[in-house]
């Protein structure tokens, strides 16, 4: 996460979305209706404020000052000061700007996958005021198989969150977790248009927090605004394709 200027996410995703995912005190999932452009600043500003709260509290448990290098934070803040200053020093300018312009990109794509595969999933409040524990049925899995074996099964992600110890190559795909329309690549291509990506995914969203599974008419719903994508994506390609 160094050269993506994110060493914080090490600390928020164990200690703070792993804990309060699918519930409003997680700003790494997305609410039913929000965009990926409101999410995107949400995520990065929650992300940050959390860890650096979680890492002052646990430097002031050990007796130090949150201020001082004894703070995890401060030593991440600073390790990538240094890097990006070296950056600058060895390379020049140019070398800089591209350096930030893939740690930017790297950040936006890395939450833009956190969007698709939390979107809208809400764990319940039980009578004890508590949420409900986490299972696979608080994130989205993509079974696709090829996707799958491309991205050492980053998209059985329903499996990572109940069982967070395994690996990521022993994950399964689970028959009770909600499953996106599609692979990843097709996911973020839509969550990029807003009114395209709620059209494919609010049916599934609404009925898996409602009913646990979607039923036909919601599947079909969302199977057939995934066919209109679909096509205009094709469209949009070949005419790419033409041109270039």
């Amino acid at each position: 996460m160094l050269k993506s200027l994110y060493l914080h996410f090490y600390s928020e995703h164990l200690y703070g979305h792993h804990k309060y995912v699918s519930t409003p005190n997680d700003p790494a999932t997305a609410k039913f209706g929000q965009t990926l452009y409101e999410f995107i600043p949400q995520t990065i500003k929650g992300g940050f404020m959390n860890a650096w709260k979680r890492e002052c509290k646990a430097t002031k448990k050990l007796g130090k000052s949150p201020y001082s290098l004894n703070n995890n934070f401060i030593q991440w803040l600073s390790m990538e000061a240094i890097f990006t200053f070296s950056i600058w020093c060895i390379w020049g300018w140019k070398t800089l700007g591209l350096f930030l312009f893939q740690a930017f990109f790297s950040i936006f794509m890395l939450e833009t996958i956190n969007y698709i595969r939390h979107y809208g999933l809400q764990r319940k409040k039980q009578a004890n005021r508590l949420y409900e524990p986490v299972t696979t049925k608080h994130s989205w899995n993509a079974p696709q198989t090829l996707q799958n074996f491309m991205l050492i099964k980053v998209q059985r992600h329903s499996d990572h969150h109940a069982n967070s110890y395994k690996p990521y190559q022993t994950l399964l795909s689970c028959e009770d977790s909600p499953n996106l329309p599609c692979g990843y690549t097709v996911c973020v291509l839509a969550s990029f248009f807003p009114p395209v990506w709620f059209r494919i995914i609010n049916p599934l969203a609404e009925a898996t927090n409602k009913q646990g599974q979607p039923n036909e008419e919601q599947m079909k719903k969302s199977n057939d605004a995934l066919k209109i994508w679909l096509a205009i994506q094709t469209s949009i390609i070949s005419i790419l394709a033409l041109i270039i």
